[in-house]
């Protein structure tokens, strides 16, 4: 694996290939899918997912219970993408730098989950209100934590300055994006609507922050990562671009003062959390 590897190295006498734990590659199987419980729960709430988006598409029974369930695999999920995520830590074959990248991504993680509860806690309960305030500093702390976590991921860096360079590549595209996405769709909403421009700003943050996530993994997964780290960002990336929609449709409802819970936003967005555990699976499986 070379360079890629994260510190990959080849034990002379054998040719086996060393991860930066110090135990050989070929020494540790995967198991098939097939055999895999994880797989096997992924695969329910898939199912599980799929009856509510059908019952809420056929219109059937209460429409704002059965809309409010389209979002309901999102608990499940993101504890099961934690607990998947605490689990790597104690993987004996990934490197040290993957471990600390990927500890990092779960406190991201854990984050963002408690902000999302912040915000029902403090939406239901009169006297939690005040968590209504601690939610998106939760949420922001999340997306902050997200990019740590990525800048640890070992990648085939040539210099110092090669990351240098690679990061700002990756904020003048993103920034480039969010400013079309400001002038041509959120700001006309917006202004029809009648929101001041602060408040409009508030309201995209998430999207905006989801499109900057999308173009750094897609960047990062051009310059080479190891099997596993690859396969991983893989599912990230396509759970980011299905949050970024998510969000983009919840930004959208609530500068039109139509925002309801769950829908093809909570569609979306419990989508987007099996696709987060899914890559911590992947993650866990040797190159």
């Amino acid at each position: 694996m070379g360079h890629h590897g994260g510190g990959a190295s080849t034990d002379v006498s054998t040719g086996v290939s060393l991860d930066g734990a110090g135990q050989g590659r070929n020494s540790v199987l995967a198991r098939p899918f097939r055999r895999e419980p994880v797989i096997w729960l992924l695969a329910v709430l898939a199912a599980v997912l799929l009856t509510n988006v059908a019952l809420w598409a056929a219109r059937l029974g209460d429409p704002d219970l059965v809309g409010r369930l389209t979002g309901l695999i999102v608990v499940p999920a993101s504890l099961l993408t934690i607990g998947l995520v605490v689990r790597l830590r104690r993987s004996s074959w990934l490197d040290d730098q993957t471990r600390r990248g990927w500890t990092v991504l779960g406190l991201a993680l854990s984050s963002y989950v408690a902000g999302a509860i912040c915000t029902v806690a403090g939406a239901a309960i009169p006297a939690a209100s005040f968590l209504t305030y601690l939610a998106p500093v939760l949420k922001i702390a999340a997306y902050c934590l997200a990019s740590v976590g990525l800048t640890l991921l070992p990648k085939a860096w040539r210099s110092r300055s090669d990351a240098v360079v690679f990061g700002l590549d990756v904020t003048i595209v993103a920034w480039s994006a969010a400013i079309l996405l400001w002038h041509f769709l959120f700001y006309p909403i917006a202004r029809e609507a009648g929101w001041q421009p602060v408040n409009t700003i508030a309201s995209v943050v998430y999207p905006v922050a989801d499109l900057a996530f999308v173009f750094s993994v897609g960047a990062i997964l051009m310059r080479g990562l190891r099997p596993s780290s690859q396969n991983a960002l893989v599912a990230i990336l396509a759970a980011l671009l299905l949050a970024f929609a998510g969000d983009t449709i919840s930004s959208i409802e609530s500068l039109q003062h139509q925002s309801t819970p769950g829908g093809l936003a909570g569609v979306l967005y419990s989508t987007a959390w099996l696709g987060f555990a899914l890559a911590a699976y992947l993650q866990s499986r040797p190159d």
